[in-house]
């Protein structure tokens, strides 16, 4: 399963950056590294977030103070830190919290919502 969900998430992220991410290739000098913090921006449960902790990693990133599948989160509470390189981590940020946030349910509209458990993250 795991090897199948970092397949996807390669595949998922050439459809959205098929020849690259070409701002940042322009903006961002090669060899910077970055510490990325990614938060809870509303109450609910965190989900699978080991698993995303296991690609990023495979990727080459260092991946810390990883909130465990299933546990309660607030507005503000750290879900995961991410470091690595600056390039690499902004051409796979966004792929990576749309995941988290659909494996969280957070697509699911407002009304409905309370009646699953869910969170919303960002990236600083």
């Amino acid at each position: 399963m795991e090897e199948v969900l970092a397949k996807s998430f390669i595949e998922w992220i050439r459809e959205d950056c098929p020849y690259w991410d070409i701002t940042t290739e322009a903006l961002v000098p090669q060899g910077i590294t970055v510490e990325a913090e990614v938060q809870a921006r509303s109450e609910g449960v965190v989900a699978c977030t080991s698993d995303i902790a296991r690609i990023l990693r495979s990727l080459g990133f260092s991946v810390r103070d990883v909130k465990p599948d299933g546990s309660r989160v607030k507005p503000g509470d750290c879900v995961m830190v991410i470091r690595g390189d600056a390039r690499k981590l902004l051409l796979v940020e966004r792929t990576m919290l749309n995941l988290l946030m659909y494996l969280s349910l957070i697509h699911i509209s407002e009304p409905t919502r309370p009646l699953y458990i869910s969170y919303a993250v960002f990236c600083l």
